[in-house]
């Protein structure tokens, strides 16, 4: 997919996926998740050796997954379960968005450093560097306030998009706390999400 129909795919979603997110579409089954197009970034597999050190005690560095020169960094504090990963699809693969998250988007879990100045915002730094998104989605309020070293609330985080050096940082709701919600309020959560999708789909559209 080149740049121009990457660009085409997401302007149609800005026009057409409301109601996928808001209605049946948006839990549409998806297929098994294939495997990115491409390697990481060089130099990605050396952040492992270099922030390795500051791990907390049996704590194992995280791999994430995606292309070398994601559309967006999505973080997360935790690797994501299976279900959360299948639910995001959702949010982008259906027949009428049809953006593969693979191809566009690198999921990076951070890794649990120790609680003495652990350094997120370097280890981020590097990341955006390496990989140059246009922007950084942030799944929960932990990976935001990581990066902007605020104990800023989900409530604040959601409701702006906030600077972290060039990049861009919005925030949405945490995939996995979906999966644990009676049905009656799945609706909510999905609308809620939308909402911060369109910032995000914004900044891809018009950088």
């Amino acid at each position: 997919m080149n740049v121009n129909s990457r660009s085409e795919a997401v302007w149609q979603i800005l026009h057409q996926s409301k109601a996928l997110l808001t209605q049946a579409g948006f839990a549409d089954p998806s297929p098994a998740l294939p495997a990115a197009h491409s390697r990481p970034a060089e130099g990605y597999e050396d952040l492992a050796a270099k922030y390795g050190e500051n791990l907390a005690f049996g704590a194992t560095w995280p791999t994430g997954s995606g292309p070398a020169n994601p559309q967006a960094l999505i973080l997360t504090d935790a690797p994501l379960s299976t279900e959360a990963l299948a639910f995001i699809r959702t949010w982008f693969e259906n027949s009428k968005v049809n953006l593969v998250v693979a191809d566009l988007f690198f999921i990076q879990p951070l890794p649990v450093f120790e609680a003495d100045k652990p350094p997120y915002q370097a280890l981020a730094r590097e990341l955006c560097s390496l990989m140059t998104p246009k922007v950084v989605l942030s799944l929960g309020p932990g990976p935001a306030q990581k990066l902007l070293g605020a104990p800023l609330s989900l409530e604040s985080l959601r409701g702006a998009d906030y600077r972290f050096d060039k990049w861009t940082i919005i925030t949405t709701l945490n995939p996995e706390h979906f999966l644990t919600l009676p049905e009656e309020e799945k609706a909510r959560f999905k609308s809620q999400v939308w909402k911060d999708l369109q910032r995000l789909l914004g900044k891809l559209r018009y950088g």
